[in-house]
């Protein structure tokens, strides 16, 4: 495959290469955005098969769904610090193995990125574009205008003088409703809300931990006791788990609360990633043994298997620096 191309998504062309030093270059393509590569790492990306010697999982071949949801992911990491931070080798089997979203998520960002480039009701956007087939973890645009009359059929996005070379749409009345439900249930949040005991034992397991945890998946945490607010504290937790992208719940000392807050982030639609200290794991309720817990005897390991956890079903979010909590 020619070096003039995308070593991701081996279809665009760069539009700009930049030599940072010998051993990294930072790209701009038209599908996966901005991002920068070590040499190894973009020597490994060009290497077509499944796997090498050593048995890790490679990107595959030019049309491969693995290469388009690397593409996904390298879009929605705009905001990852490149020229600092750059793709390495070590990160090629994680893209590898990034899960495909269902359809109706797909359509769910395709939608969220389309409010996000719109300046005024009624605004048109071109989804021939490739850059929105990245947005909407699409192999190309014949599965991006696929996608987008199934949302036409549901009454979220309306097309507009369609032709042979472009497919023009813009957000109808019920693509803004459902805009608004999906604000509602804390999609596009930057927020990751920890239910826990707020005991002093665990304090270095919120610190050292899980909060570092979600910082390093690309979130901000957010513990309801770490913030100043008026009110009732059950209001002010209802309003918290709402903004949130997804709930963090440390079942450790079992507290009653800490199930309920798991309980309404599950009944929102959001991800709930449940962790338990190891020697407690046998006291966890029967309702929520059926899920898959991290059980954990050190925050050390809790931090990195919980950030690889969230990352595999979300995907990096979009902060990169922690937030002031």
């Amino acid at each position: 495959m020619s070096e003039s191309t995308c070593p991701v998504c081996f279809s665009a062309p760069e539009q700009f290469r930049e030599e940072l030093d010998r051993d990294r270059c930072y790209l701009i393509c038209p599908w996966c955005g901005t991002f920068s590569v070590t040499r190894t790492a973009e020597g490994m990306l060009r290497f077509e098969i499944d796997r090498s010697e050593a048995g890790k999982l490679r990107l595959g071949p030019r049309g491969d769904r693995r290469r388009a949801n690397a593409s996904a992911w390298l879009r929605a990491n705009q905001n990852r610090e490149w020229q600092e931070d750059p793709l390495t080798s070590d990160e090629i089997e994680k893209l590898a193995s990034l899960p495909t979203p269902t359809v109706l998520e797909r359509a769910d960002k395709l939608l969220l990125a389309l409010d996000k480039e719109t300046t005024f009701v009624g605004e048109r956007h071109d989804l021939e574009e490739a850059s929105w087939w990245a947005a909407s973890w699409c192999e190309d645009a014949t599965e991006t205008e696929n996608l987008a009359r199934l949302m036409q059929s549901m009454g979220w996005i309306e097309s507009v003088a369609a032709s042979a070379s472009a497919f023009p749409v813009m957000i109808s009345a019920g693509g803004w409703q459902r805009l608004e439900d999906l604000r509602r249930r804390g999609a596009g949040s930057e927020q990751g809300f920890v239910a826990m005991s707020f005991s002093g034992e665990m304090r270095p397991i919120y610190e050292n931990a899980l909060a570092p945890a979600i910082t390093d998946a690309g979130y901000h945490p957010h513990r309801v006791d770490r913030r100043e607010f008026e009110g009732k504290i059950d209001d002010e937790i209802v309003a918290q788990i709402r903004r949130s992208r997804f709930v963090i719940a440390d079942f450790t000392g079992h507290r009653y609360g800490v199930y309920w807050e798991a309980g309404f982030g599950a009944g929102l639609g959001l991800p709930v990633f449940l962790t338990c200290r190891k020697d407690e794991m046998e006291k966890l309720h029967f309702d929520v043994r059926q899920y898959n817990c991290i059980d954990w005897e050190t925050g050390e390991g809790l931090r990195e298997r919980l950030a690889k956890r969230i990352e595999a079903v979300l995907g990096r979010g979009p902060a990169v620096r922690p937030a002031t909590s």
